[in-house]
Formats: C-alpha cells, sequence, structure tokens
C-alpha cells in the first residue's frame, strides 16, 4: 500500500484520514469502478499531494479531483 512508504507519524496519520474521507465520499457518489485498484490509486494520489494540503479535508479534496479528472470510474 502507498502509505507504507510515509514514515513521519503526522503525515500518516493525515493521509489516512484523507484517505478514509475520500473513499467514503467517491463510493457514495458511486464513483469506484474497480474498489482494490481504485483504492490503491486513491493512496497513491494522497502520497502525491500530501505536501501542497492544508489538511486532512483539503487532501481528500484534492485527490478527489485528481481521481475524477484521471478517467478511470464511473461517472
Amino acid at each position: 500500500m502507498p502509505l507504507s512508504t510515509l514514515k513521519e507519524p503526522l503525515d500518516l496519520a493525515r493521509a489516512e484520514g484523507a484517505l478514509d474521507l475520500a473513499w467514503r465520499r467517491l463510493k457514495a457518489d458511486n464513483l469506484l469502478v474497480a474498489p482494490e485498484s481504485d483504492r490503491i490509486r486513491l493512496a497513491s494520489m494522497i502520497v502525491e499531494l500530501l505536501i501542497m494540503a492544508e489538511d486532512e479535508d483539503d487532501l481528500a479534496k484534492r485527490a478527489i479531483d485528481k481521481f475524477k479528472k484521471s478517467g478511470v470510474h464511473r461517472g
């Protein structure tokens, strides 16, 4: 899992929180095609965006936007 690359406890906690939040929102919007691979892709996006985000909510929003722009989802 991409989050295992994070070494700082605070970064890991932020990333895990953002992943859970983004995942719930994408699932609620029925945008997931292949849940296992979608979750790994989303986690990778979160790791990439971590340094740019202000907080977990911002990180989740950025990851959702990137996920939607990737074009590999329903909707």
